[in-house]
């Protein structure tokens, strides 16, 4: 079904996401979302967007949201700002936040730390912070550690971890 759902997300995307909304909750309707996000992100991300906040929350929104701001975070990264800093404080939030953050990192990490600065959560932004200077790390390490050792304004215990994973 998934594979056919996709041609169809090619072909008229906006009625193979009104199918998706009628499918019972759980796996199969994850996945046949998942189909048509990777189908229509490329070609309407905006929309995509307004249609992934009708999901409630839970697990089909946030992995939804995951797959939007992976793409769109790198194909048109402030109209995908836009979004997020537009988006009700909360998990779901913070979580898009991180992910645009994630999508930034390799070509803005400047931008991809502001965002990651704006998570409310002290736990999923300490980790984005985490990920996202790994992620730094292994694409530009010397400015990810000229970042470093500039960075005053992170939580003691954070600028340790971070220093660790830059200074094995």
């Amino acid at each position: 079904m998934v594979s056919a759902l996709s041609e169809w997300a090619s072909e008229a995307p906006s009625d193979a996401a009104e199918y998706v909304v009628k499918l019972p909750v759980g796996v199969e309707q994850t996945e046949a979302a998942m189909a048509v996000i990777q189908r229509w992100v490329d070609v309407d991300p905006a929309t995509v967007a307004l249609w992934i906040q009708q999901f409630p929350e839970g697990e089909l929104r946030e992995q939804a949201g995951t797959a939007l701001l992976g793409r769109w975070g790198q194909m048109e990264p402030r109209a995908a700002g836009v979004w997020v800093g537009n988006l009700p404080v909360g998990s779901f939030r913070d979580m898009a936040a991180a992910q645009l953050a994630q999508a930034l990192v390799e070509n803005d990490a400047p931008a991809a730390f502001q965002w990651i600065g704006s998570i409310g959560d002290a736990t999923a932004r300490d980790l984005a912070y985490e990920r996202g200077f790994r992620t730094w790390l292994a694409h530009d390490p010397a400015k990810a550690r000229q970042w470093m050792e500039r960075e005053t304004s992170l939580p003691i215990t954070l600028q340790r971890r971070l220093k660790s994973l830059a200074n094995p």
